[in-house]
């Protein structure tokens, strides 16, 4: 009987439990063996998605598998838009630096709003092995004021030369802030002069670039329209694994994973 025939039936004759575990151990016993198998790269749009990033899924965070550092999913809207998210807000990816591993973010309603709004301040979670970038540069924006936060030497008036002019789209009829002004400038500058926000705006927002700042006419920073620079560093449960030669991961409860040439395994390669 040819091997063919005989795997036929043999799979004839199996029960659904016999089933699932023949494939089972097949799919391992010709998958696993490879890295690049268990942990393959993916891209959305034009950004290539590739560890210690993952393209996330629509499953909860609990029920996720995935090989590459936790926090580090990036969610691919439309097809089209890299989304990464961080505890202060959402964000779209512009670019990934694998080399030198930095990665550019810029605040989603930035990205594809006409006027800049910031919502809020950049943070990160402290354990996390991101870190924003020691070259970016802030812009302090002052958001929904009556009138000009900066005051005179005298601390009595507004300056009628202010560090930087309103952001002129917000007259427009389509802002949701068209009934007050925003004011940004560059954060040294805010910081060297006389700042009394509270009593005339709602919030001020600090927004980090990178580059160099131009205002365009209007004082709309142009600037932070391109984005943040994030380093990213080793995750530290993954030391282990990565020096035995292996990739971390992620299984289902959140359970840590280190995939390796041979299989899976709960710490390193060695285990």
């Amino acid at each position: 009987m040819q091997r063919s025939e005989g795997t036929l039936l043999l799979l004839s004759i199996m029960t659904p439990c016999h089933l699932l575990l023949f494939f089972f151990f097949f799919f391992f016993s010709s998958s696993s063996t490879n890295l690049s198998d268990l942990c393959p790269p993916s891209s959305c749009g034009n950004i290539s998605i590739r560890y210690p990033f993952h393209l996330r899924t629509n499953d909860a965070p609990e029920r996720e598998f995935f090989c590459g550092y936790e926090g580090f999913g990036i969610s691919c809207s439309n097809g089209m838009t890299p989304i990464f998210t961080l505890p202060s807000d959402v964000y779209v990816v512009r670019e990934i630096n694998y080399e030198t591993k930095q990665f550019s973010l810029v605040d989603l309603d930035l990205h594809f709003l006409p006027c800049p709004v910031p919502h809020r301040n950049v943070t990160l979670n402290p354990a996390s092995p991101l870190r924003l970038d020691p070259a970016n540069n802030n812009f302090t924006f002052f958001i929904n004021c009556s009138s000009s936060p900066f005051l005179s030497s005298a601390g009595s008036s507004p300056l009628n030369d202010n560090p930087t002019a309103p952001i002129t789209c917000l007259n427009s009829s389509s802002s949701s802030f068209a009934s007050g002004r925003l004011y940004a400038v560059p954060a040294h500058q805010a910081s060297s002069a006389r700042v009394d926000w509270q009593p005339v705006c709602s919030r001020s927002v600090l927004v980090p670039y990178s580059g160099v700042a131009s205002n365009r006419s209007g004082g709309e920073p142009a600037v932070v329209r391109r984005g943040f620079l994030l380093d990213w560093g080793q995750d530290g449960r993954c030391a282990a694994c990565e020096g035995s030669g292996g990739l971390c991961g992620c299984g289902r409860g959140r359970r840590f994973i280190c995939f390796c040439d041979n299989g899976e395994h709960a710490s390193d390669c060695h285990d």
